[in-house]
């Protein structure tokens, strides 16, 4: 498995990765990871997984695929499977020729000459798939596609049913691993002048937050905050919340899984088509491009406000995600690459 996670792409990759990765385990299939630097290791190492370093530019990857290769080698790999925006249809095509090679999408950048082709993402769509590998004339790979694939840790699996709160107490505030546009600190600093009574703030953050040292001072002087960081147990952290405000990233699946209402908002173009999907369909409220509104923050809280006042709609919302997120979705995904590998869908 191929992924990196750093400050400025955060732990998305990767944490997916290791949830396949853990599924495939529990079906006796052997799995290791390939990175860049030392310093993505650290995840799948506590992980008890075996972690080759590439020594190469997570963003010029076509320099890594001799190395790659004869890792892929060495391992014995039958199967690659790669999660970066910054593969290239040169490099696929290279490791392509070395071992059955699959990749995790979620943007249609453009038809990816991989055998197999993963996008669990809610408004993940085979017909778009086929339009796009048709026009490049490019074979279509073997697909897995949709949400009931999405690969959540084995803890998220068949969460019970919870009484939704009538008043909301405690709202938890997740903007991703990495936070590169400093968004807990400029929440937390308009928050300051619009606190809201009787709830306490809850932020989980990752270990890249760059302003962490700032927030903790926060944290010592207002007892309504509480910092979770680096948790390793983000599904007690999320059951323990009435409402939760997420960046629409992989965050958004787990949160379904625990059915807990949700605002989500976009801070990167990979996250906008999620974040408006969740939003149409009623399963989260979307609050839009933090990006392109400059009275996001203050906007937002008053958008969990409203959401915060309106018991039914809540309740309607977490109806919604457990219609949509079961938490087995690894599980699924592990089964299906193992039935399209050694099923004779593999392409030659």
């Amino acid at each position: 498995m191929r992924a990196d996670c750093n400050a400025n792409i955060g732990q998305g990759h990767v944490m997916r990765l290791l949830s396949v990765a853990d599924a495939l385990t529990a079906m006796n299939v052997s799995c290791a990871f390939a990175v860049a630097k030392e310093t993505s290791a650290e995840r799948m190492k506590d992980r008890g997984y075996e972690v080759f370093t590439l020594f190469s530019s997570y963003t010029e990857m076509e320099s890594e695929t001799e190395e790659l290769t004869g890792i892929v080698r060495s391992f014995g790999a039958d199967l690659l499977l790669l999660d970066s925006y910054y593969v290239s249809d040169t490099y696929m095509k290279t490791m392509r020729k070395i071992v059955y090679t699959g990749y995790l999408d979620d943007v249609y950048a453009f038809a990816y000459p991989v055998d197999l082709l993963i996008n669990y993402n809610v408004y993940a769509n085979p017909e778009r798939y086929k339009e796009l590998y048709e026009s490049e004339g490019v074979m279509l790979p073997s697909m897995i596609t949709g949400p009931a694939y999405a690969p959540l840790r084995a803890e998220f699996a068949g969460i019970p049913k919870r009484e939704q709160n009538r008043e909301v107490r405690k709202i938890a505030l997740s903007f991703g691993g990495a936070d590169p546009l400093h968004m807990a600190k400029k929440f937390l600093e308009t928050l300051i002048n619009y606190r809201m009574p009787d709830c306490e703030i809850h932020m989980i953050l990752g270990a890249m937050e760059p302003d962490l040292e700032e927030l903790k001072k926060l944290e010592d002087k207002y007892s309504w905050l509480k910092l979770h960081v680096n948790i390793p147990n983000m599904k007690e952290v999320l059951q323990q919340m009435d409402l939760i405000v997420s960046a629409a990233g992989s965050t958004q699946y787990e949160i379904c899984a625990c059915r807990i209402p949700c605002i989500c908002f976009s801070m990167a173009d990979n996250q906008i088509p999620g974040g408006e999907e969740f939003g149409r369909l009623g399963i989260f409220h979307y609050a839009g491009d933090v990006r392109f509104n400059p009275s996001f923050y203050t906007d937002l809280i008053d958008e969990v406000t409203k959401l915060k006042d309106d018991y039914e709609r809540r309740v309607l919302m977490a109806e919604k995600e457990h219609e949509l997120i079961d938490g087995n979705g690894a599980v699924r995904m592990a089964k299906r690459i193992m039935e399209i590998y050694s099923g004779g869908e593999k392409h030659e």
